[in-house]
């Protein structure tokens, strides 16, 4: 199995190849197969199922230069690292919704609320403002939006 010692971000061209030193000083005509190996593994680490077409096209893009192919291992790489795992996302979801209603609670028994005609004093506001920001993420990461 092919790994990226390094995964960037690269500044240069220079730093990408030299994580994939393994590949450039192999024997001739044997860089198609490193890259896509590279290609794969980083699929693979990420999660991506591949279908028949992406294969054919990972194929198509292992023959370029390895450092171009170390980029992209590296972006497919750190794309999948910022993304939550499962129970991380319903951690985060629990604890938007702890958040949320706690702040609306917060609001719901605010003596100085009560004694305001026109409504909710300004830390409410912010309290039920902050509430509903708490919902809409809650809703991206379910998928709702």
């Amino acid at each position: 199995m092919t790994t990226i010692p390094r995964c960037g971000p690269y500044e240069t061209q220079r730093l990408a190849a030299d994580s994939v030193r393994h590949i450039i000083d192999s024997p001739p005509g044997s860089w198609t197969d490193g890259t896509l190996r590279l290609l794969e593994d980083a699929c693979r680490a990420a999660g991506v199922q591949l279908g028949t077409y992406d294969s054919a096209i990972l194929v198509w893009l292992a023959g370029w230069e390895p450092w171009a192919m170390a980029v992209l291992a590296g972006l497919i790489s750190r794309a999948h690292a910022a993304v939550l795992d499962e129970d991380d996302r319903r951690t985060v979801l629990d604890a938007l919704d702890v958040a949320a209603d706690y702040k609306r609670d917060m609001a719901a028994n605010c003596s100085e609320c009560e004694a305001r005609p026109e409504g909710l004093c300004p830390t409410c506001e912010w309290r039920m403002d902050a509430a509903d920001a708490y919902d809409r993420v809650a809703a991206m990461l379910r998928g709702d939006q």
